[in-house]
């Protein structure tokens, strides 16, 4: 109750709350006096809410009619979302501009009913991230893709940490449609395929980097050689995408080498403005034999002229990255 007695003192001026919870019931302490006055916070615009590893804190009761933080513009909660309601995102639909949580049916649901997604909802919103919870499984995936189309129009950086809910959002991507506003999608624990990055940088055309770990050529693209994956992109994409820039591998298979440097000259040469490849600093060996692999004659000869003629690959090592770089050559 000390604690809680400070943060009232300080409810009016507080803007910042970083909070690790023992029991969520006691939450309530917070927003409450002990004579069971509402506590507002008027100019509290981030509130980060943790708990101790391994500890079951369970779930604060919903409570109606109240809204203790209007200007709210950072929501982040490490764990399963807490509460029983809403009650984080009341009245600050003009202001809560990043949001992190877990992701499970429950938490969609909940939300859902008391119409966090709804048309005039968190208008704010830019930024999401969407955090892995362990033993999730994808069952009721019609709840999950109902989540996604209600955000990928509207957030402009998202992150997704559970592979699950990267395949569904994948699975949400409609064919013949794109969500103009993402600039940054980090599907960074996920594997995913060339065929898959491509529709990817269909649907968002406005994207400017991609974070993910590779896989292979993908399904679509099997069976053929690359030159006839070549002559099928630029037939059917001029450009693929005209934004993005930034390219992050976070992992590839060992044996992959070749599949994924003719991957980075296929993306290079249909995505003018993509200048940068980056890869985690361990992976330093496994980059320097992509490296070869695009400036050496690995290649048929016509697909190494029709693209290495117009493209030069450098390597440069970063703190945390090792990075090729692309440049293409003016004639």
């Amino acid at each position: 109750m000390h604690l809680a007695r400070l943060i009232h003192v300080n409810s009016r001026t507080l803007q910042q709350l970083r909070i690790c919870v023992h029991e969520m019931p006691k939450f309530r302490n917070l927003i409450f006096t002990e004579t069971n006055a509402l506590v507002v916070f008027p100019y509290l615009e981030h509130l980060i809410i943790r708990k101790p590893p391994h500890a079951r804190v369970g779930v604060m009761p919903a409570i109606d009619c109240v809204a203790p933080f209007p200007r709210l513009k950072r929501l982040q909660v490490t764990f399963e979302y807490p509460f029983s309601d809403d009650l984080p995102f009341r009245s600050n639909n003009s202001s809560l501009g990043i949001v992190s949580i877990m992701l499970d049916h429950r938490t969609i649901r909940l939300l859902s009913a008391y119409a966090v997604f709804g048309k005039d909802r968190l208008r704010a919103l830019q930024h999401l991230v969407v955090g892995k919870l362990d033993g999730q499984r994808a069952e009721q995936n019609d709840c999950y893709r109902d989540f996604f189309n209600w955000v990928l129009p509207r957030v402009r950086y998202l992150f997704i940490h559970n592979p699950l809910d990267t395949q569904i959002l994948l699975q949400t991507l409609p064919p013949k449609r794109d969500f103009g506003n993402l600039e940054l999608l980090s599907v960074l624990h996920s594997t995913i395929s060339l065929s898959r990055i491509v529709q990817v940088l269909v649907a968002f055309p406005q994207l400017k980097t991609l974070v993910c770990q590779y896989s292979n050529m993908g399904d679509k693209f099997s069976g053929m050689s690359i030159r006839q994956v070549a002559a099928m992109l630029r037939s059917k994409y001029d450009p693929l995408n005209q934004h993005i820039q930034t390219l992050c591998i976070y992992d590839f298979p060992a044996n992959s080498i070749n599949m994924v440097a003719a991957s980075i000259l296929l993306l290079a040469d249909r995505c003018p403005h993509l200048r940068m490849i980056k890869f985690p600093k361990h992976r330093e060996d496994g980059v320097l034999n992509v490296l070869f692999r695009l400036n050496q004659s690995r290649y048929p000869t016509e697909f190494r002229e029709s693209f290495l003629s117009k493209l030069d690959f450098s390597l440069y090592q970063a703190r945390l990255y090792t990075i090729i770089r692309i440049k293409r050559k003016v004639f």
